[in-house]
C-alpha cells in the first residue's frame, strides 16, 4: 500500500507482516490442516489471506476447514452510523468479562452473547444484559417447577405414550436446533426455540397443577424437559448449581440493581472509562 514500507519482488511489492508466526505456530502446535481458525473480521485482509497463501506455499497439504470471523462490540444502541462506537483495547475503550460479571450473572452474559450471531455487531447495553438475565431467570424458574412437579414420578414407569402435541413440539425443537447450528452457528434462533418450548412446558405444568395428572402428560413433560436441558447443556447454559441456587443468585443481583436505583446504570457505563 502507498506510504508503507515495501520492497520490490518478482511478484510485486512486498511488505513486512507478522503472519509468518501464525503459520509457524499453527503447523507446530496443530497440523498443516486443522478445523477452526478464528479472528475479528478486520483480520481477513491482509492477515489471514497472507497466512493462507504462505501456509499453502510451504505445505503440500494445508487446509483450514472453517474460518470464523467475528464482528465488533458496540458501546451503545443501534449501529455505528447511528452513533454507537466500536470497543477497542488499543485506545482504552473496552470492558473485560471480569468487570461485566461484577454486575451480571455469568449465565446472563453467555445468553447475551449467544443471542447475537458471531458475524454481527454486539450491542453492549445494560438494557440488553438485563433482558438476558430475565430470560435466564424464566428458563430456570420453569426447570425448577418441572423438578418440583416431576419429583414424585421420577422412579415410576409409564406405559403411556407422549401426547401428539408434545411429540410435534419436540420434533420442531430438535429440527430447529440442528438446522440452526448447522447453518453457520445461528444459535440465537435456538434461543427463540427454547423460549417457545418453555411456554409449552408452562402450559403442561398448569395442566398438571389443575389435577389433570394423566400419565401421558407426565411422560410428555419428562421428555420435553430432557430435550430442552440437552440443548441448554450444549450451549453452556446449564449451571453446575441447583435451579434454586441460580434463581437466588439472579434475584440477589436484581435486588442489588433495585437498591442502587439510577446509579446502577451509571456504574455500568462507568466501567468503560475505568482502566
Amino acid at each position: 500500500m502507498e506510504g508503507e514500507s515495501s520492497w520490490n519482488s518478482p511478484w510485486g511489492p512486498g511488505r513486512p507482516d507478522w503472519n509468518i508466526q501464525s503459520s509457524e505456530m499453527s503447523m507446530h502446535d496443530l497440523n498443516p490442516s486443522f478445523d477452526i481458525h478464528g479472528g475479528a473480521r478486520d483480520l481477513i485482509f491482509p492477515n489471514h489471506e497472507t497466512e493462507t497463501a504462505q501456509s499453502c506455499a510451504a505445505c503440500s497439504v494445508n487446509n483450514v476447514r472453517y474460518w470464523i470471523h467475528t464482528d465488533f462490540f458496540l458501546n451503545g444502541n443501534g449501529s455505528i452510523e447511528n452513533g454507537s462506537t466500536e470497543l477497542h483495547k488499543s485506545i482504552g475503550d473496552f470492558i473485560t468479562i471480569r468487570k461485566v460479571l461484577r454486575l451480571y450473572h455469568p449465565l446472563a452474559l453467555r445468553f447475551f452473547l449467544i443471542d447475537t450471531h458471531y458475524q454481527s455487531w454486539v450491542h453492549y447495553t445494560s438494557k440488553e444484559l438485563e433482558n438476558a438475565s430475565d430470560q435466564v431467570f424464566n428458563i430456570y424458574q420453569a426447570l425448577y417447577n418441572c423438578e418440583m412437579t416431576l419429583s414424585p414420578f421420577r422412579e415410576k414407569s409409564f406405559k403411556d405414550e407422549i401426547t401428539p402435541s408434545i411429540q410435534d413440539c419436540i420434533r420442531r425443537f430438535r429440527n430447529c436446533f440442528q438446522s440452526s447450528m448447522a447453518c453457520d452457528l445461528h444459535a440465537y434462533c435456538v434461543l427463540n426455540a427454547i423460549g417457545t418450548a418453555m411456554k409449552t412446558i408452562n402450559i403442561v405444568l398448569n395442566s398438571l397443577k389443575n389435577n389433570q395428572q394423566q400419565p401421558s402428560l407426565i411422560q410428555s413433560l419428562i421428555a420435553l424437559e430432557k430435550e430442552v436441558k440437552d440443548v441448554l447443556n450444549i450451549l453452556g447454559l446449564m449451571s453446575s448449581s441447583t435451579y434454586s441456587e441460580v434463581l437466588k443468585q439472579l434475584m440477589d443481583i436484581e435486588e442489588n440493581w433495585v437498591d442502587r436505583g439510577p446509579s446502577a446504570a451509571a456504574d455500568s457505563a462507568k466501567e468503560f472509562s475505568e482502566k
